[in-house]
């Protein structure tokens, strides 16, 4: 006898098999019969025989003539596998950067409403949790223990070991997926098993439902998941640890001429339409006022069908149908007689009565009335269901229809716009790039559906979208990721499903390898490190309307933007710092302070001022002498109203206890005399400085203030007393560490998990006397201007860790009215548009990319940048700093980067 080893399946959206035979007298599943050259065409599986016989299911619901990675074998497989996963849930919490529900805890707040909510910020759609955090929502649709329900009327054969039915594995007969229970009754399927129950018991035991209870919130935080989807078990939900999404259906009085998808369309005219929507809702009251739910859909996949054809269903219906009066009605108040209509439609009814008996179709000419009845239908359908949500369901969202697909639901969804606070699509794609809705309509959109699967492992279909292997569906993950994030409307996406459907088929006989996990919970390791991926980067990566993925050039920003070479340093100049360029000699300078001598390889080099051409040559100008026997720590760098250029010398370490220093090296023509000059002394990290008509600006990283966890300051020193300390005799300025009227502003770190409480680095002015600074340590940008009494006057233009996490280097460009600002640690440039003082900034990031090399002039770790005729330089520090930033090692090459940028 040969066996099915894939399981044909009527799949509401697939084509079906031929049926022949007994096969094609009930609406049962039904297995194929097939001979086999070897390998089975339609799943690709390696079979033991040419014909494989019965069983071919053992006793964990699996196929037996194939092995994967992670196939249960016994009882012990499985706890292993526990023991395994254990393990890593307790290191393994989910995003620091998400609060409770799962939104952005570091990103930028709105209005705290105590619910879920939308709104628009930056022309992009976002959902807002209860908190006022954004929110991006992903999570598996179906979160149940009983994806792996069978049924099993006439192929007991194909199961090698079912368990005795007074065994503890006997409660498995019995169990039912909720949602689902009605088709299995529909489709006479009622004597079942659940093989993926039947495993939770001997994976976790007698109590094995609430350890599984337990353990969904933890692995879906773990995974990188914030939302528990439609259709899953109301008890995981009403747990209230993770926030969810569900859905009511509104089985109410059938259009009796409408095909359905999975069942005909309600008559939404018909009073049991309303009474059946109030039913329902009051049947939710617990999700009404309650934070943790999302909002709900109102029906799954319904046949509205092309343009018209509502009407043209209606039509069909008897003349009792509530809809057809409606229509009627509709008529006589357009026609108001008969004769009109039948003038118009070329029809020939004696009177309304004979209109509403009729269930033949019109011809052509009927078309436009068929269009226009069909919208009202529409309207009615869905004005009813928000009029419901407003008076039984106040503040909770009503999330659409759950359209199966957006081709052809163009004029459905224009009318669902008006009353729908998210649209919602069933979209199986590999993204959403071409997804659009129609003109004139802007609203947020969940996708409600979405899945790859692969023949590798598990069942014996591959899902809608079927792929090679699971490194593959891996990578689709992320692609359909990127595209969803990258979508202005677009605020979330919901895989279906939870677990794999059972290897012998559901009611229908669909057996799709569409699982986080399979049918004995093993989990899907390599499509959960792309969605663990996609949780720890979802925000700051739709903030920025930008694209993360896999691959060797790990991007974010326009192509334009793309960094090339600038130039390649000699081998003893590595860990470049600071650029200052003579506009009047087109000179343009590099710091090189060589901090990391005589590590990995590195020569035990000095630390040099160099020139860097346009051709990329680079030229010693000056190596820095020791001073009082120690290595200049060379960072920023501006050049004085007397020609000179100004160094900060940061001596934190080899002396961390404020021995940095700002140095004057003297300068004829644009070239170093050799002469290096101490201005300032007792600074703890001297590292950015910029000159203007009130004097010289110092950044200062790090203060060690007591009880601050980081902090830093800004120093303005008088044009007067710099330009002489330390020349013919002068003393040099010695600063105190605290209470120096020098130091202008004091400003604090926030530990946004990073480790770094580093403060004060930066400093620029723009073209309207507004001066800027950032925070090294958590990616704060401040801007400020001086009173009438000369004193400072700061605003916080941007809060750490919310678009980026480092503020390294920024320079003022006039020709572009832009800040340049570098986030060392993240490998990015970002642009910041000033303002009028009091107006809000905007910020753009130009680029980002992954840990690189610097090879070909990608970032590595850029610390400063200068514009040089039209372009922007950026110097790449290129220094592993290990937990802080992406940047883990130093190498080869030591490089200047450039982006054109006008």
């Amino acid at each position: 006898m040969l066996v099915a080893v894939a399981i044909a399946w009527s799949a509401v959206a697939m084509p079906q098999n031929v049926l022949s035979g007994d096969d094609a007298k009930d609406n049962s599943w039904y297995a194929e019969q097939y001979a086999f050259d070897g390998r089975y065409s339609l799943t690709g599986f390696e079979l033991k025989h040419k014909e494989a016989s019965v069983p071919f299911i053992d006793e964990y619901g699996q196929f037996m003539y194939k092995e994967w990675p992670g196939k249960i074998h016994t009882d012990r497989d499985l706890l292993l596998a526990r023991e395994e996963e254990e393990a890593l849930l307790q290191s393994d919490l989910g995003p620091a950067t998400w609060n409770q529900y799962g939104g952005w805890k570091n990103g930028p707040k709105q209005k705290a409403t105590g619910h879920f909510r939308v709104e628009k910020i930056r022309n992009v759609w976002w959902l807002i949790d209860p908190e006022g955090a954004l929110f991006w929502s992903v999570g598996p649709v179906r979160v149940s223990a009983t994806s792996g329900e069978t049924p099993l009327v006439g192929h007991e054969s194909w199961f090698a070991s079912l368990p005795d039915r007074e065994s503890p594995l006997a409660e498995f007969y019995d169990t039912h997926d909720a949602l689902l229970r009605p088709y299995y009754e529909r489709w006479k399927q009622t004597k079942t098993f659940d093989f993926s129950g039947a495993n939770l018991y001997r994976k976790y035991g007698p109590k094995w439902r609430e350890h599984f209870m337990q353990l969904v919130h933890k692995r879906l935080r773990a995974w990188g998941m914030n939302t528990i989807a439609n259709g899953s078990e109301l008890a995981i939900t009403a747990m209230n640890r993770t926030p969810y999404v569900e859905r009511i259906e509104v089985v109410s009085k059938p259009l009796a001429g409408s095909p359905g998808l999975w069942r005909p369309m309600s008559d939404p005219f018909d009073p049991s339409f309303r009474d059946e929507l109030k039913r329902q809702l009051a049947l939710r009251h617990r999700d009404v006022g309650n934070p943790w739910c999302i909002g709900l859909f109102v029906d799954n996949e319904l046949g509205w069908g092309g343009p018209g054809d509502v009407a043209r269903y209606t039509l069909k219906a008897p003349g009792d149908q509530e809809a057809k009066h409606a229509f009627c009605n509709f008529l006589k108040e357009k026609y108001k007689s008969i004769d009109a209509l039948n003038d118009r439609w070329q029809s020939s009814f004696p009177d309304w009565q004979a209109w509403l008996a009729n269930r033949e179709l019109p011809g052509e000419d009927a078309n436009d009335d068929l269009l226009a009845f069909s919208a009202v239908f529409t309207e009615t359908y869905f004005k009813t269901i928000r009029e419901e949500f407003t008076n039984d369901a106040p503040g909770l969202m009503y999330l659409g229809c759950r359209f199966a697909g957006i081709a052809g639901t163009e004029h459905i969804v224009k009318t669902a716009a008006n009353y729908v606070d998210v649209l919602s699509f069933n979209i199986y794609a590999k993204n959403v790039d071409t997804m659009r809705l129609p003109e004139g309509v802007d609203k947020p959109v969940l996708i409600g559906e979405f899945h790859f699967g692969a023949l590798d492992r598990g069942p014996l279909h591959g899902s809608q979208v079927v792929l090679k292997n699971q490194e593959e569906r891996a990578a689709a993950w992320t692609q359909f990721a990127n595209s969803a994030l990258n979508h202005r409307q677009i605020v979330g996406m919901h895989w279906h499903q939870y677990g794999d459907q059972a290897t012998s088929g559901r009611f229908d006989g669909e057996n799709f390898q569409n699982g986080l996990v399979d049918v004995a919970d093993t989990p899907y390791k390599e499509t959960l490190a792309s969605s663990r991926k996609t949780g720890n980067l979802m925000y700051r990566a739709r903030y920025r309307r930008t694209v993360f993925c896999d691959g060797d050039d790990l991007t974010w920003g326009e192509p334009r933007f793309k960094p090339s070479l600038y130039a390649a340093l000699p081998e003893d100049m590595f860990g470049p710092d600071a650029l200052c360029y003579d506009k009047a000699r087109k000179i343009l300078y590099l710091s090189v302070p060589n901090f990391i001598r005589g590590t990995n390889g590195l020569c035990n080099a000095g630390s040099f001022l160099a020139r860097v051409y346009p051709n990329g040559q680079v030229q010693k100008l000056l190596e820095f002498p020791l001073i009082d026997g120690n290595y200049v720590g060379c960072m920023g760098m501006d050049l004085g109203p007397d020609g000179h250029l100004y160094v900060c010398d940061m001596q934190y370490f080899s002396h961390p206890e404020y021995q940095s220093r700002v140095l004057r090296v003297v300068m004829e023509d644009g070239q170093p005399t050799g002469e290096v000059e101490t201005v300032v002394q007792g600074l703890k990290v001297a590292n950015a400085v910029m000159w203007d008509e009130r004097g010289m600006f110092v950044t200062d990283t790090i203060l060690d203030l007591p009880g601050r966890y980081g902090s830093g300051a800004v120093w303005l020193f008088e044009r007067e007393e710099i330009l002489t300390a330390g020349r013919n005799g002068a003393d040099v300025l010695r600063v105190a560490k605290q209470d120096d009227p020098r130091q202008i502003i004091i400003e604090d770190c926030d530990d946004i998990g990073n480790g770094n409480n580093c403060g004060a680095d930066g400093i620029t002015k723009d073209s309207n006397g507004i001066y800027y600074f950032g925070n090294y340590g958590d990616g704060a940008m401040y801007r400020f201007i001086f009173d009438e009494t000369g004193c400072p006057v700061v605003e916080k233009i941007h809060q750490g860790g919310t678009l980026f996490n480092c503020v390294d280097g920024i320079c003022y460009e006039v020709d572009t009215n832009r800040v340049y600002i570098t986030d060392s640690s993240e490998n990015s440039i970002w642009a910041l548009k000033p303002s009028s003082w009091g107006e809000p900034v905007t910020f753009e990031l130009l680029w980002e990319n992954e840990d690189t090399t610097g090879e070909g002039g990608l970032l590595d770790l850029p610390c400063e940048c200068r514009m040089v005729e039209g372009q922007l330089v950026i110097v790449n520090q290129d220094e592993g700093v290990g937990a802080a930033g992406k940047n883990q090692q130093t190498d080869r090459p030591y490089s200047l980067s450039v982006m054109t940028v006008q």
